[in-house]
């Protein structure tokens, strides 16, 4: 049958992916723009990225909780930790909001305390990712149980984490003049988002290709895509392809001088433009999966 009816889940994926991705990348810029230029305007650019992801995390684990149907229940999903993808994401997104809380007081306390605490919330938050890929790639789905899965979930991670730091960093700016390394940064991060979105096209057309050469629920979830959300899968890679050059192209024009204020409306239409995009990729995820049963 097609699984349907999983709005939640969309806004719980991309919410999570969001919010790792935005403090691996905040916390890398951070670290660059502190030994590039000092401490303090790594601190002040970086600071209202890093502050974001804890509310977005813990917003996306109350989502979570209410999928499952009987949140006061919620706790069993954690009980299964050797055998259940489930229980390891939840467990490491968990880890992931306790961390940040430690890596964020720690970061206002004192000057690189939160360096150590704050890489291994990364990799907790990778980690966090990785399981939450892996509850898709081994179920009973054609759809999910390839490469894509992974492919499409980190992408998101990069993609969306990378325009979400680069706006608040422009809105940190407040309007100032910022130094060319910092805009050299940013424009060599507008390169990685391109590539994370070709990649994840390149992907999505080769996993089509490969369900469609299948039998059964693979030529169905194939027949879904190319017939029922061509429209839809269109757009998804359309706007992937615009907002990643639209990110690039502004940050190459702003790159070549030595100051420049960021321009904070073309990263706003980016994000809207790249995150519309993703929206319509994790639809298309759930909504082109068919269990095997359907031959």
């Amino acid at each position: 049958m097609i699984i349907s009816g999983e709005g939640p889940l969309i806004i719980f994926t991309l919410l999570t992916q969001l919010a790792v991705g935005t403090w691996v990348v905040a916390l890398t810029l951070r670290q660059l723009i502190s030994k590039k230029i000092n401490q303090n305007l790594g601190a002040q650019l970086t600071g209202p990225a890093i502050m974001l992801v804890g509310p977005l995390v813990a917003i996306a684990l109350l989502l979570s909780l209410f999928h499952l149907g009987k949140p006061i229940f919620a706790y069993g999903t954690i009980a299964n930790l050797g055998s259940s993808w489930l229980s390891r994401e939840i467990l490491f997104s968990g880890l992931f909001m306790f961390l940040w809380i430690a890596a964020y007081y720690l970061n206002h306390r004192k000057a690189n305390a939160a360096n150590l605490v704050g890489w291994i919330t990364a990799i907790v938050g990778i980690m966090a990712i990785f399981s939450m890929a892996s509850i898709y790639h081994f179920a009973s789905v054609p759809a999910w149980s390839s490469l894509d899965t992974f492919i499409a979930f980190f992408a998101t991670t990069l993609v969306l984490g990378s325009i979400t730091t680069a706006t608040l960093i422009g809105y940190s700016a407040k309007g100032a003049k910022l130094e060319k390394d910092v805009v050299k940064l940013l424009f060599q991060l507008s390169f990685v988002v391109l590539a994370a979105v070709v990649i994840q096209l390149i992907f999505v057309v080769v996993d089509i290709t490969n369900l469609k050469s299948g039998i059964g629920a693979a030529q169905t979830s194939a027949h879904l895509l190319l017939s029922v959300y061509i429209v839809q899968l269109i757009l998804h890679g359309v706007l992937g392809i615009v907002g990643a050059f639209l990110f690039v192209i502004v940050l190459y024009k702003k790159s070549k001088n030595e100051a420049v204020v960021l321009p904070i409306s073309a990263f706003y239409a980016a994000f809207l433009i790249l995150l519309a995009g993703e929206l319509l990729g994790r639809y298309l995820f759930y909504a082109s999966a068919v269990t095997m049963g359907i031959g």
